[in-house]
């Protein structure tokens, strides 16, 4: 399973917000841990400063198709998280990885725990219903 956030949204042609004005991605490139992205009409350094600080967002309806069982973190914050024997929690926040993704579960109690994204501890998503299962192993919890 894997959770997205990644550079699909950067391709060239890819279409975006940052504050009250709409960009589209001229280029891309990966550097050092980060992603160096041009925009079309941003060309001088006073151009890319007036974007210093926006929260880049892309529109639900711009978003890539996704794969079978790739989620976007906002489809998984809120799911009811449940075990073998009932109600666990529920989904707070998602923690991208390198090696895997975090879900990040909050219980009835307040206490929050992490329990890594793959199928053999997150065997069911099923966002259209409201719920994800886990399978939590000794220690998780």
């Amino acid at each position: 399973m894997h959770v997205l956030g990644d550079a699909r949204h950067f391709e060239p042609g890819s279409g975006m917000c940052a504050g009250n004005r709409q960009l589209v991605v001229a280029h891309a490139r990966p550097h050092k841990n980060t992603l160096l992205v041009g925009f079309e009409g941003v060309v001088t350094r006073n151009d890319a400063e007036d974007l210093r600080g926006l929260e880049l967002v892309v529109p639900f309806d711009g978003r890539p198709e996704l794969e079978a069982g790739e989620f976007w973190p906002d489809d998984l914050i809120g799911l009811a998280v449940h075990g073998d024997d009932g109600p666990l929690g529920e989904v707070v926040g998602v923690v991208g990885g390198e090696a895997q993704d975090r879900l990040i579960v909050r219980t009835p109690a307040g206490r929050t725990f992490e329990v890594p994204f793959v199928d053999e501890l997150v065997p069911d998503v099923v966002p259209e219903e409201g719920f994800i299962r886990i399978r939590p192993i000794e220690g998780l919890i």
